[in-house]
């Protein structure tokens, strides 16, 4: 059995090579879309038995994984004269939103809702993955 970031690696690198060979913004939208299939399927599974739960989270780190670098080479490949520019912004204000609307999002949702509410702020922050995948097109 190889080790969880063996496997992760390998989708990485699998992904790169196909997003070179098709296009990033393709494969983005796959990811996305599984990623999202796979956290709103995690988050309203109820009952699901801890061999699905375990290889859900799998598939969900692993296609948010992917986005990340994918949309910087793809960034650095649109402007190669700006690297660090587009690196800083991908990485620097990307993140710097994504917690603040993250963690301040889903900690002020939670509040609204009366009844199992960080599972129901979750689902309205993972509406984002549906917003991300129209950004796609």
């Amino acid at each position: 059995e190889q080790p969880m970031r063996a496997k992760i690696l390998r989708v990485a690198l699998t992904a790169g090579w196909i997003a070179d060979r098709f296009s990033p913004r393709s494969v983005l939208k796959i990811a996305v879309f599984v990623a999202m299939f796979a956290y709103f399927t995690l988050l309203l599974g109820k009952d699901l038995p801890s061999y699905v739960l375990l290889p859900l989270a799998t598939v969900v780190g692993a296609s948010l994984g992917v986005v990340t670098p994918l949309t910087i080479s793809w960034g650095n490949a649109m402007v190669p004269e700006s690297p660090g520019l587009i690196s800083a912004f991908l990485m620097g204000f990307v993140w710097f939103v994504s917690e603040m609307v993250g963690i301040t999002g889903v900690g002020f949702l939670s509040h609204l809702f009366e009844e199992s509410g960080a599972t129901q702020s979750l689902v309205v922050l993972g509406l984002l993955f549906v917003l991300a995948s129209f950004s796609l097109y």
